[in-house]
């Protein structure tokens, strides 16, 4: 925030970001809080653990691990390529996102250095 004198008040913004923490902290426990009470109310506490796998699924093939028991897995590669086209999804939206935020800008500085409206008027016509 920018004082009529031309200073900067950095006083605000400290406030600002001190209660954005605090509030950001407080609403992220009583989430958990809530999402632990939901969980109870609806049975689904251990739904991670005792969930089977979708019928959909079909795995590249089986490991043993631990105490003779088999797990499904899928290969590296199709995992690799299943984040690789997950990445180039999310840098595309977050360049439509910088491009659109970019053209914003860039539309209110020629409209302030040009100095008109969006009706097409010049401002600068205008009588008291």
């Amino acid at each position: 925030m920018i004082n009529p004198d031309g200073s900067h008040n950095h006083t605000i913004l400290l406030l600002l970001s001190g209660f954005l923490a605090l509030w950001g902290t407080a609403f992220l426990n009583y989430w958990d809080q809530k999402e632990r009470i939901f969980n109870y109310l609806w049975g689904t506490e251990s739904f991670q653990r005792s969930e089977p796998d979708s019928e959909n699924f079909v795995p590249d093939g089986y490991v043993t691990l631990v105490f003779n028991r088999q797990f499904p897995y899928i290969s590296a590669t199709k995992t690799i390529c299943k984040q690789l086209v997950s990445y180039i999804v999310l840098m595309f939206m977050l360049a439509v996102i910088v491009i659109g935020v970019y053209l914003i800008f860039l539309f209110k500085v020629k409209r302030s250095v040009f100095n008109f409206d969006i009706s097409g008027k010049d401002s600068s016509d205008e009588q008291p």
